[in-house]
């Protein structure tokens, strides 16, 4: 395991720390206790390997409210995960030519700036994907693409670890094709995993440009949501002007307001592309996402000959032939 000497140093401004406090169970004076009562703990696991930083290890805390019980469940599905999903998750480098170029193509837009309550912002497009593999990456590595970035996000970024962070998925373009491409097995161990598996704090999840297809898709997939999820998700069918209401037209890129609008915007779709590869290549950023990926962490257990899916049998059930 790597060695957590080196000292723990917050990042959170005032605003975020009371929030982590008010609302996780935060106390900067029990920190140090909680961080090393988990430490040993995982000594104890012979079969678990993971890093033992405060970095790495405060979002799972502050995920589970700094509950120690549901924090090591929490932490052992997800290094169980990226084990088992290893083509996914695991030697993730943002400067991989395959990631870069999936991060080109738009899909995953992620907004300079936060909203007021500090919450990082994400345009999510899977219609802007090639999942046939004919360009320069697989479906794979969009896989590996996402996982990147949201490791980026709640691993490395201590302000969203605590403020969580704003989805809004784009479903413009979407098409049978493109949904038919990824199996009904990588759909329901995708979902599984970003549900369980992970210390994201989705706070809300705009959905607009909703077809036929789309809203068929959107109501089986909040089917396999919990229900605190499920209340999060905003619909807003294919009018902006329902989404504006939501969310502040400056926090928006260029393509995404009106030709009227004479306001702020956080940038062009491609500029905000380009933010994005520049920050994640960045080589302190670089190096933290390979190491936290790296192939030598994870648990060593044998393998659930039946493990309980509710995802795959809810996929299962919907058919486009």
């Amino acid at each position: 395991m790597s060695s957590p000497d080196e000292e723990y140093v917050c990042t959170l401004d005032d605003r975020t720390l009371l929030k982590a406090i008010n609302e996780l169970n935060e106390d900067p004076d029990k920190r140090p206790a909680a961080l090393q009562s988990l430490r040993q703990w995982l000594e104890q696991q012979p079969h678990i390997q993971c890093p033992t930083d405060a970095r790495f290890l405060l979002p799972f805390l502050r995920a589970r409210y700094f509950g120690e019980p549901e924090t090591r469940i929490l932490l052992q599905n997800f290094l169980k995960r990226r084990r088992k999903f290893s083509k996914w998750f695991q030697n993730l480098d943002p400067s991989d030519s395959q990631i870069q170029a999936v991060i080109d193509d738009g899909a995953f837009l992620v907004l300079p700036q936060r909203d007021n309550d500090g919450r990082k912002m994400l345009i999510i497009r899977p219609g802007n994907l090639d999942f046939s593999g004919t360009r320069s990456y697989t479906r794979q590595d969009i896989f590996r693409t996402y996982a990147c970035i949201m490791d980026y996000l709640y691993l490395l970024d201590e302000m969203t670890s605590v403020n969580g962070a704003v989805a809004i998925v784009d479903l413009g373009n979407f098409t049978v094709k493109q949904y038919m491409a990824i199996t009904k097995e990588e759909k329901a161990d995708f979902l599984q995993t970003w549900q369980s598996g992970y210390p994201a704090r989705i706070k809300k999840i705009h959905v607009y440009n909703i077809g036929a297809l789309a809203d068929v898709i959107l109501n089986l997939i909040k089917f396999c949501m919990t229900e605190k999820i499920q209340q999060r998700v905003r619909t807003h069918g294919q009018a902006l002007e329902s989404l504006y209401r939501e969310v502040p037209m400056h926090l928006l890129p260029k393509e995404y307001l009106p030709s009227t609008y004479e306001g702020s915007h956080v940038g062009t779709e491609s500029e905000i592309i380009e933010i994005l590869k520049s920050e994640i290549t960045k080589p302190e950023i670089r190096d933290r996402l390979r190491y936290i990926s790296s192939d030598q962490f994870g648990i060593e257990e044998p393998k659930e000959e039946h493990e309980e899916n509710i995802f795959l049998s809810a996929f299962k059930k919907l058919n486009f032939d």
